[in-house]
């Protein structure tokens, strides 16, 4: 712990005023070395009160984003104790990956403030300006198959809308098969990748953007939690305790999972458009399988499954 953060854990443990004097006696540093930590704590968004001849008060703010502020409101087992948190990178979703051929462990997680080169599904790009909330996850299920990453897929989507709807109370759902809507706009993009030796599973990685302080790129067909009043912090600690509890209570009973996921799916029940290859199919969007893919029922009457890795899922004739 550098002499900054020191700092900032006095003022933290302590409730009214504290001297500089005080800090100057505990850190062994001058009167202008503490004012320096103290601009330097506010320019990170810590709003910190001074008054002549008492000295510094922490005041309650949930405005400051990094890992200690992270970290603090934690209250996981397993998920997010190994942090990172950068500026900026070009995904985290390449830094998890990189944990994962390393010695990462299960339940890594990487936070970017803003990225360079996110991606979503299929390719597609995902714009990740300095205001949402951008991680990944590294996961290391054991003796898993290839089989386990759909379910993972539905369980991201399923942990994200549940954890929106208990800290914002809007009405979140689930476009199959882990886009999540508010206002049948988009909110969250996921994009899960894994790593595989023979038919087993080596790790997976978790990627999660999720628009909350920062404007829509497009409010016509993305949405943000900006005027929930949320702030980032305590918003992605929630999500991970979310993250955590879905995971530990479904990646091993797809049937309840399947069960809660269908309650929050747009998607079942109504008419899509089937995107392949250029061409737009309409069938009914009949149910899921016990691997997680669309069921749909096409005009002739015969049933197809979809898989999120070839199609594209379209609610609307657009």
């Amino acid at each position: 712990m550098d002499k900054k953060e020191q700092v900032l854990q006095y003022l933290k443990e302590n409730q009214g005023f504290l001297s500089g004097e005080d800090i100057c006696e505990k850190l062994q540093v001058s009167r202008t070395a503490v004012w320096k930590m103290i601009k330097l704590l506010r320019e990170e968004g810590y709003e910190i009160e001074a008054v002549t001849n008492k000295g510094y008060r922490l005041l309650p703010s949930d405005s400051v984003y990094n890992a200690s502020e992270i970290t603090e409101r934690l209250h996981t087992k397993w998920v997010g104790k190994n942090l990172t948190f950068l500026e900026e990178t070009a995904s985290t979703n390449i830094l998890a990956k990189a944990a994962g051929e390393g010695d990462g462990e299960h339940g890594d997680v990487f936070v970017a403030r803003t990225q360079r080169a996110g991606r979503g599904r299929l390719g597609r790009s995902w714009a990740s300006e300095d205001g949402g909330v951008y991680f990944s996850i590294l996961l290391r299920p054991k003796d898993c198959s290839i089989q386990s990453v759909m379910p993972i897929t539905l369980l991201s989507g399923l942990a994200v809308c549940e954890s929106i709807r208990r800290q914002s109370r809007l009405l979140a759902q689930i476009k199959w098969p882990n886009d999540v809507l508010v206002d049948q706009k988009k909110v969250c993009g996921i994009l899960c990748e894994m790593a595989t030796e023979e038919d087993q599973i080596k790790y997976i990685v978790v990627g999660i953007g999720v628009n909350i302080e920062n404007e829509p790129f497009d409010d016509s067909i993305a949405f943000s939690l900006k005027k929930t009043g949320l702030k980032r912090g305590p918003f992605l600690a929630g999500l991970l305790d979310d993250f955590e509890r879905c995971y530990e209570t479904y990646f091993h009973d797809f049937k309840q999972m399947s069960e809660k996921y269908k309650e929050y799916c747009c998607t079942l029940n109504r008419e899509v458009f089937i995107l392949r290859n250029g061409e737009k199919r309409a069938a009914f969007a009949y149910d899921l399988t016990s691997d997680g893919e669309l069921l749909v029922r096409l005009p002739d009457g015969t049933l197809k499954t979809v898989n999120s890795g070839e199609v594209s899922v379209r609610l609307d004739s657009k």
